[in-house]
């Protein structure tokens, strides 16, 4: 059975959403409405006795609602001053959110907001495409206009934000935190690319981003917005469910005694995967959600041919590309099922002697 101590994942979790301990951010002084966040009991924590099962209830729940807000409205701040900023040069740049924050699937009060900033006088197109005689060509260097284009965005924020700390040291963005921001922003400087799909269908999931790194000299692709829209599908015939999923394993994956080296990204692709009827349950059945997610990780792990043939969310690239990759899924498992060996230890300890009866435990516990 369990050794691990869900006690002190609680204290983790809670400090994650609560903003407490290392995970506080000092500068959020006119957040007057959380600032007995400390004190906060949220609803998860009144819904069992048991330590394991609370850890995992609360790790499936959104972040509460009016902390999103603050970190939408603090990206809206970075957004609106890196489009001011531009025009005071001529210049009219697209600002949008990707990752967890706009899908909901963050896990901290204090989440880091993800800004894609497009230049609207440049983007990349295919030449085949439908609608390619449209398009006016152009003789500038791709790599060389998003080097501009981070540049320029520098210089705003600095001068935007003089108290702040503006880092822009990272590969594929700068990242501005501090001052009078609580929340800190990446701002990723990037390219649309109209694929041929996209010129026929005009639907923005089919528009391809050209992200910049900056240290290898070379533009990356990928399709954020398709990826955000497949979760939302999947979240939505789950009635919740696939969030609830993508949050748990997150949760899992940060807390692990050992390094559990699969991305966000990659977990929330795995999620993706799951048949509906495995991630569909209503709120009080939450504790069945757990064996039916186990049961698809479980089945992963024991197909490593058909595991290695998933694409993530976005269809750029396979989930598993390496002998890495599918231990830290069999870790990934492994923490799930300990988690679940440890709720039925707590709920029936005289009857959860195995695994089977610890998963049997669970298929008939309900919640409030």
């Amino acid at each position: 059975m369990s050794r691990k101590n869900y006690s002190s994942r609680i204290t983790k979790l809670q400090e994650r959403r609560q903003g407490t301990g290392l995970y506080k951010f000092a500068n959020e002084s006119y957040d007057s409405v959380t600032a007995d966040a400390a004190d906060l009991v949220e609803a998860y924590e009144k819904r069992t006795q048991s330590e394991s099962l609370k850890y995992a209830l609360g790790a499936m729940q959104e972040v509460e609602k009016r902390y999103t807000v603050i970190s939408h409205e603090q990206g809206e701040r970075v957004s609106g001053q890196i489009s001011s900023g531009m025009k005071t040069r001529d210049k009219q740049v697209e600002v949008h959110l990707q990752g967890s924050l706009p899908l909901n699937i963050h896990l901290r009060r204090y989440s880091d907001v993800d800004l894609l900033v497009f230049p609207s006088y440049f983007l990349l197109y295919d030449s085949t495409g439908p609608a390619a005689g449209t398009y006016v060509p152009s003789s500038k260097n791709s790599v060389e206009v998003v080097k501009d284009l981070r540049n320029d965005c520098h210089r705003i924020l600095k001068t935007a934000f003089p108290q702040a700390d503006v880092d822009n040291s990272g590969a594929k963005c700068l990242t501005v935190s501090g001052g009078s921001l609580t929340r800190s922003v990446d701002v990723v400087p990037a390219l649309w690319n109209d694929t041929a799909t996209y010129q026929g269908s005009r639907n923005r999931r089919d528009r391809g981003v050209e992200i910049l790194d900056i240290q290898a000299g070379k533009l990356n692709g990928n399709f954020p917005f398709r990826y955000m829209e497949n979760i939302n599908a999947k979240d939505n015939v789950t009635d919740g469910g696939a969030k609830k999923a993508i949050r748990l394993l997150k949760t899992l994956k940060y807390d692990a005694d050992n390094e559990v080296q699969l991305s966000s990204f990659d977990i929330a692709s795995l999620v993706w995967h799951a048949p509906t009827s495995t991630l569909k349950f209503p709120g009080y059945l939450e504790p069945a959600l757990l064996v039916s997610l186990q049961t698809f990780l479980n089945g992963l792990c024991n197909d490593r041919a058909r595991t290695e043939l998933l694409e993530v969310a976005d269809g750029t690239r396979k989930i598993i590309r390496s002998e890495n990759d599918y231990l830290a899924l069999h870790a990934l498992n492994g923490e799930l099922s300990d988690l679940i060996e440890s709720i039925a230890a707590e709920l029936k300890p005289f009857e959860a002697y195995n695994f089977d009866k610890a998963r049997t435990v669970l298929l008939n516990t309900i919640v409030n």
